[in-house]
């Protein structure tokens, strides 16, 4: 909900140095932007997953399994990426303070601390692993594809005008393998836990 407040009441605001100008206005050109936002996505895809098993445990369904696994997978690495490469030096305050540490500190640690206490567990298996790559693979192509369009990135470091695709692979590449590298390690966990009786 911050992150629509925020969207609703502020514009886009462009990093240093960048070489692309776009942007959006606040109201609802920047609400409706707030998805291209890995951040907003992945912590949507991890609360909405959670909630449904929340309402109903057993899930068989392949397809909610690869969800879940990129939505757990997802606020990791948003934790991670925007702690270390995109945190800037302003000193936040009031819903922006709030919007910031619940998407990129409290939920990057709550959520996998959920999935690894209660599971579900035995579910993960390397087709889980591949199809829930899609999600990150679609908001890539699309975001990338989008970009040239309106003359805007969600990130720094997806800055095709200032880094060209060549210096955007490098970060793209290697989150995309820490994402696989994460997923996989889950898997393995999820396979060691699922043994343990409970």
């Amino acid at each position: 909900m911050t992150s629509v407040h925020l969207g609703w009441t502020t514009e886009t605001s462009l990093p240093v140095g960048v070489g692309y100008h776009g942007g959006f206005a606040a109201g609802w050109e920047h609400t409706l932007n707030q998805p291209a936002y890995f951040t907003v996505l992945s912590g949507f895809l991890a609360c909405l997953t959670s909630a449904m098993l929340a309402v109903r445990v057993p899930r068989t369904s392949m397809v909610f399994h690869a969800l879940r696994l990129c939505g757990v997978v997802s606020v990791i690495i948003t934790g991670v990426v925007f702690n270390l490469l995109l945190r800037g030096p302003d000193v936040l305050t009031g819903v922006r303070w709030v919007n910031d540490t619940v998407l990129h500190v409290i939920v990057p640690i709550l959520v996998p601390a959920v999935w690894l206490l209660v599971g579900p567990r035995g579910v993960i298996t390397g087709k889980v692993v591949a199809l829930s790559l899609l999600v990150p693979l679609g908001w890539l192509a699309v975001t990338l594809g989008r970009g040239p369009l309106i003359d805007w990135y969600p990130y720094d470091i997806l800055d095709v005008p200032g880094m060209g695709y060549a210096g955007v692979g490098v970060y793209v590449g290697a989150i995309l393998g820490g994402y696989l590298l994460l997923a996989c390690l889950l898997w393995a966990v999820d396979r060691l836990l699922a043994r343990v009786p409970g």
